[in-house]
């Protein structure tokens, strides 16, 4: 399978459901998720990719093997090609471990369109290609709402508005990072909020997020919001 969409959409998440069903429906053997990375199946010298990437396929037979930023693998293409290396060794597991093992590719969708352009052997190998689209603002308001609310808390009207309003900036950001952006400024505005209530006497407003917590100004100009890629998780 492929899975292509920006970070924070799901993908990570989905492939970690999809294995419980995959298994509960006896299509894989065993109740396994193995997610990795480029890193994991580029070796150091000539001759060894092959080796470490067939280790990683052989230790996730009987499951799900999530190759997350599978693009990063062309960034190894050098001289040496290990990119390329682990690549063919990857399709020929595909084929001989068809009964075996699912593997999923996930990445940014323009990587990922060129990263199969790359390899047309492995496009005729994939049954399904998803796309992950990136949530509305009614939809990650929602998210973080259903944070508040997991964490035994209530926020105000006009603490909500000011939410909102960051959250549409940062959608304008590229590679914003969806459902992860919000789980992340939920953390600062808690952060924030624990700050300001210190030395509170009202136990109640342990409780309540107000207007006071939500910094506009700081968080609108985290550098890690504005000049770098999310990755991941």
């Amino acid at each position: 399978m492929i899975f292509e969409g920006n970070p924070g959409t799901g993908k990570t998440t989905i492939a970690r459901l999809l294995t419980g069903i995959l298994y509960n429906l006896e299509y894989i053997p065993q109740y396994k998720y193995t997610e990795v990375t480029a890193k994991d199946l580029i070796a150091s010298y000539v001759g060894q990719t092959s080796g470490k990437t067939y280790g990683v396929i052989r230790n996730a037979l009987g499951g799900v093997l999530f190759i997350d930023e599978a693009y990063s693998l062309l960034s190894y293409d050098g001289e040496n090609s290990f990119g390329e290396e682990s690549l063919a060794t990857i399709i020929k597991a595909m084929e001989d471990y068809r009964d075996r093992l699912v593997i999923i590719f996930a990445g940014y969708k323009n990587e990922m369109e060129n990263f199969i352009k790359r390899n047309p052997g492995m496009l005729s190998r994939v049954g399904y290609k998803m796309e992950f689209k990136d949530y509305s603002i009614e939809e990650l308001m929602e998210i973080f709402i259903k944070l508040v609310e997991q964490n035994n808390m209530t926020i105000t009207e006009d603490a909500l508005s000011s939410v909102k309003d960051i959250v549409n900036s940062a959608m304008r950001i590229e590679n914003f990072g969806n459902a992860r952006y919000i789980h992340n400024l939920f953390q600062k505005i808690i952060i924030e909020h624990a700050k300001n209530n210190e030395d509170t006497v009202d136990e109640s407003n342990l409780y309540e997020i107000s207007r006071i917590d939500i910094n506009n100004e700081k968080l609108l100009s985290n550098d890690d919001v504005y000049h770098h890629k999310i990755g991941f998780v």
